[in-house]
């Protein structure tokens, strides 16, 4: 669900037409170029989310800042530390907890 989410943020209403029917998206590009290919990072870090970051008036902050955050958001809303450590495809609880 969540990278259906992203995709159809990222590249528009239509994107989601590729993974109908799939059952498992793991593999799927959630940011690519208009050709579907790997968006290189530094590119997207610098050219899409600092200029997004200003619009909105949010203080420069790493993509990987993301990361913890949504981490920080499931632990804060109730969910549990080992549906916490699957989505964040940690190794093990010890890492989860540890960060």
């Amino acid at each position: 669900m969540w990278r259906l989410l992203l995709a159809t943020f990222c590249c528009g209403d239509g994107a989601h037409q590729d993974l109908k029917g799939k059952n498992d998206v793991s593999e799927e590009l959630v940011f690519r170029s208009p050709e579907g290919k790997i968006l290189d990072p530094d590119n997207l870090y610098h050219r899409v989310f600092l200029p997004e970051l200003a619009k909105a008036g949010i203080r420069r902050i790493r993509l990987h800042d993301l990361r913890h955050t949504f981490g920080s958001l499931l632990i804060q809303n109730g969910a549990s530390i080992i549906y916490v450590k699957d989505q964040m495809g940690h190794s093990s609880i010890q890492v989860t907890v540890d960060i």
